[in-house]
């Protein structure tokens, strides 16, 4: 399948539009882990700011079978949401929050949609029989024959019109990986993962779409923030 000229200065934008905004998350992600952490060692001083006005407030739940089609109990409904909070038990539940869970989920999204905006750009019949375009390719999927490779490949270069020896193997792999540790917080509940890991895997498989349908594009360069150094120039 031939990708015009315009078709392909479409996905280079959308492609920098997405990858500047997964740049700038890591960052974000980033300032919230390191203020985690020090409010977790400073836990007192985190308490002496609670004090003030108590900003976070407790959560509690009276339902019933006549209360559950209103929420807000301020409106007679079961869910309480402005309840008076002593703020050492605030701190105390600094450590139980997923975050990583929580930003890893949001990075596969922006990969999905990503993934998804070009597809239909490229292939729009995909999306009207299948969910997402990484449907083919699943987490767990069995990589150690040429065939089961093949096959992995077969799903990651179809949905945009392309042959399965257009993609490399390691790009097949990352996706594998990432769909598998996908499955295991958003279904399964587990919040161990190794951030930075996901988040280059997430990066790589962005270019490798990109790179995928914009065969002539012989780099990508993006750095959203000041340059210092003068390497992106």
């Amino acid at each position: 399948m031939r990708i015009t000229t315009e078709k392909q200065a479409i996905i280079r934008s959308i492609t920098i539009d997405t990858l500047r905004d997964l740049l700038t998350f890591h960052v974000s992600h980033k300032a919230i882990e390191f203020v985690h952490e020090k409010s977790t060692i400073n836990w007192r001083n985190l308490e002496d700011m609670l004090h003030d006005e108590y900003p976070v407030k407790g959560v509690g739940v009276i339902a019933n079978r006549k209360n559950l089609n209103i929420l807000d109990a301020e409106d007679g409904g079961f869910l309480y949401l402005e309840e008076d909070l002593y703020p050492g038990e605030v701190s105390a539940e600094l450590s139980s929050y997923p975050y990583v869970a929580a930003s890893s989920s949001y990075l596969f999204t922006k990969l999905e949609l990503y993934g998804d905006q070009l597809v239909n750009i490229v292939n729009p019949d995909y999306l009207r029989k299948h969910q997402a375009w990484h449907h083919g390719v699943f987490g767990g999927m069995p990589l150690k024959t040429k065939s089961e490779r093949d096959k992995a490949r077969k799903g990651f270069a179809k949905p945009f019109g392309k042959s399965q020896t257009s993609i490399p193997y390691y790009s097949v792999k990352r996706l594998v990986k990432l769909k598998a540790q996908r499955n295991q917080f958003i279904h399964e509940g587990q919040s161990e993962i190794e951030f930075d890991s996901y988040f280059a895997n997430i990066i790589a498989t962005v270019l490798s779409v990109y790179f995928l349908l914009c065969r002539n594009s012989e780099e990508i360069k993006l750095y959203p923030y000041y340059d210092y150094s003068g390497k992106w120039e």
